[in-house]
């Protein structure tokens, strides 16, 4: 059974009262008027389909499925950017602020990074 069949079946008053809205009268059988929504939909798109979608017995399971999953699917939050302290010196000048923990963490980045260029430089030249 096709979604306009079934439809159909649970509520034929208010999709006949589509099928006439979209100018088809001379609806003889559920069959037919399942056709003519299926074609009303074709012809006029996603309005259409919005207002035979309203009629569908099962769209709270069914909104209510969907949305579970888009919010599971939603992305992680975005990280949280930490300012670095910085200190003020009576002439004007900033200098980082090396004492608190963001402070140790670049000093202890920097001192690995010089550690890695002596390293290279000492393997470059050994190999000369």
């Amino acid at each position: 059974m096709n979604v306009y069949t079934y439809i159909v079946e649970c509520s034929p008053n208010e999709a006949y009262e589509i099928c006439k809205k979209y100018g088809f009268f001379n609806i003889e059988s559920k069959e037919e008027m399942a056709k003519c929504l299926e074609t009303i939909i074709a012809n006029e798109g996603e309005g259409a389909f919005k207002e035979m979608m309203e009629l569908h017995p099962d769209k709270e399971v069914i909104v209510e499925l969907f949305t579970e999953k888009k919010n599971e699917l939603a992305p992680p939050p975005a990280p949280v950017m930490v300012e670095v302290p910085k200190q003020v010196s009576a002439d004007g000048s900033v200098t980082l602020n090396t004492t608190g923990p963001n402070g140790l963490v670049n000093q202890t980045n920097t001192y690995i990074l010089v550690a890695a260029l002596i390293i290279s430089v000492a393997i470059i030249s050994m190999k000369k």
